[in-house]
């Protein structure tokens, strides 16, 4: 991307300070994957640029984008068919 890097402005941590609310945050499963996938996206990023290579490394790129985009959509669901459940219970 020129000039600015795409990856690093995207860092998905940034808006939380440090405190013990984001130390508990970041033992959650989904944000430690979140973070590991962020960093090899930067170091990908960082390859491309010192080896003047902008398709390298770009199945894997693709992958991880995925991956965390399906997450997603499965939690949403999984949100939704608890509130379906819920209103159910409630409805009983």
């Amino acid at each position: 991307m020129k000039g600015g890097n795409y990856f690093r402005s995207l860092n998905p941590l940034r808006r939380f300070t440090r405190s013990p609310e984001r130390a508990a945050r970041e033992q959650n499963p989904s944000r430690k994957r979140l973070a590991e996938a962020y960093e090899c996206l930067q170091q990908l990023d960082r390859l491309r640029e010192d080896e003047c290579a902008p398709a390298l490394g770009k199945n894997l790129e693709e992958r991880i984008v995925w991956r965390e985009l399906l997450d997603l959509e499965l939690q949403e669901i999984d949100e939704q068919i608890e509130r379906i459940s819920a209103a159910s219970a409630d409805g009983e």
